[in-house]
């Protein structure tokens, strides 16, 4: 071999090794090498929160996965960002809470800089993870709310009317009832601490039985106004009222589904008690039943897809499940005894109810589709009312102690009860108010 030509060749060697440097030497001169990693800026997040029952630990996003928790401060830091825009979002608030303003909501970011953005919440009072009940006291009925573990308990509305009940809202800033102090049954609205009080309906005739929709805008109640009884909606502040079923029989028992488009109702149109539909607007009327014997109390499943009721068509009270078509219908308990109120876990995965099967009401528990049923309490007296709390994790009831009437909380795999009320009076009817953030479920399944 040419002893130049191997020279050469060593003398060049080096020179694959060197471009990438002279390259990147190249780059740093035309101000093209440092990318927005190397030169990170930041977003200051400065929160005001307003009003009672505020929420202290908002979840703050960036582009929907930067994210931050404010932890009782009043400012977030977002630092290393790269430069680009980013759209700023608050999530699961506390249910009483709303997002005023975002200013901006979309922030564009240049290398090393930095911008802030303001985030003003207000909250409003409200009833989150307690317990409302009735209590009877000098024969009227009078709306009391307690921590869920049966302290602090607070008288918040008078003269209830205790056969029609009440509703919470679902943020729980209102709750809603029937009174008749005024001489005939009324729809009145009140805060959580008794305060803004507010008479909805006013005419000589019963109005009665409020249901919330989904979003608390809108109450749908029972009304005797046309000389027998309606289905009746109007919005949370008695405005915009309309009769939605109009018929010379009795319609009765609304209910909102999940979503606050349809409610589910009670019917004797046909000469007995059928279960219909109906949409909010008033359209859309189904008969779901169809059937000769008495069908009553609707109860919606959590994702609004079936319907559990009441029913007495094979010879005794039993709880039976249907979809939104009246179709798939199927006998749940199965028993000879008295079964009733059946009431939806929030996963859709199991019901409590009542039965009279073992000679006196208890509560029984059953998975969705009727298998697994067992006695949870057992109790001299009758056991009634159960109404499960947010997170599937806990079951309040109406326990009959001899004569005296207290609310009781049982966990939802059956093995602890404790008495919460705790008082001679009569006290009835429970009902958890919703849990304080929003879009959670904790518990068992």
């Amino acid at each position: 071999m040419d002893s130049s030509a191997v020279t050469s060749s060593s003398r060049f060697a080096w020179l694959p090794m060197l471009l990438p440097l002279l390259w990147a030497l190249g780059c740093e001169d035309n101000n093209q090498a440092p990318t927005a990693a190397n030169n990170p800026g930041s977003i200051v997040v400065v929160i005001s929160v307003t009003g009672p029952d505020q929420d202290t630990n908002l979840k703050v996003l960036l582009n929907s996965s930067i994210t931050r928790f404010s932890a009782g401060e009043d400012r977030i830091l977002f630092t290393d960002l790269e430069a680009g825009n980013y759209r700023v979002s608050v999530e699961n608030l506390r249910l009483n809470c709303s997002v005023d303003k975002i200013d901006p909501d979309v922030v564009s970011l240049e290398d090393s800089g930095q911008q802030t953005v303001e985030i003003s919440v207000n909250c409003r009072e409200a009833v989150l993870n307690q317990i409302l009940f009735l209590r009877k006291e000098n024969d009227q009925y009078n709306l009391y709310v307690m921590n869920a573990d049966g302290t602090d308990q607070q008288k918040i509305a008078e003269d209830v009317d205790e056969s029609s009940g009440y509703a919470v809202s679902p943020n729980g800033t209102q709750i809603t009832f029937a009174s008749d102090r005024d001489g005939d049954l009324e729809i009145f609205t009140t805060g959580p601490s008794g305060n803004n009080l507010a008479q909805l309906t006013d005419n000589s005739s019963d109005d009665f039985d409020p249901e919330f929709n989904s979003n608390g805008t809108r109450i749908a109640f029972v009304s005797e106004r046309d000389g027998n009884r309606e289905i009746y909606v109007m919005d949370n502040r008695g405005n915009d009222l309309r009769n939605l079923t109009n018929n010379a029989a009795a319609d009765y028992a609304p209910r909102w589904n999940p979503a606050g488009s349809l409610l589910a109702f009670v019917s004797e149109r046909r000469g007995n008690a059928d279960i219909f539909t109906i949409k909010g607007d008033g359209t859309e009327l189904e008969n779901l039943t169809r059937h000769p014997e008495f069908d009553a109390n609707p109860k919606w499943s959590p994702d609004g897809q079936k319907i559990a009721f009441e029913t007495l068509r094979e010879g005794n009270f039993e709880i039976f499940v249907m979809d939104l078509r009246g179709e798939n219908l199927f006998n749940l308990t199965r028993n000879p005894g008295y079964d009733a109120n059946p009431v939806w876990n929030p996963f859709g995965s199991r019901i409590a109810f009542e039965s009279s099967r073992d000679g006196n009401f208890e509560l029984y528990m059953m998975n969705a589709n009727g298998s697994t049923q067992i006695r949870y309490t057992e109790n001299a007296g009758s056991d009634l009312h159960p109404n499960w709390n947010p997170s599937g994790s806990n079951i309040a009831f109406t326990r009959n102690l001899q004569g005296n009437l207290e609310i009781f909380v049982i966990t939802g795999d059956g093995r602890g009860q404790s008495n919460l009320s705790n008082n001679p009076d009569l006290d009835t009817h429970p009902q958890w108010s919703p849990f304080k953030q929003s879009g959670v479920l904790i518990g068992d399944q």
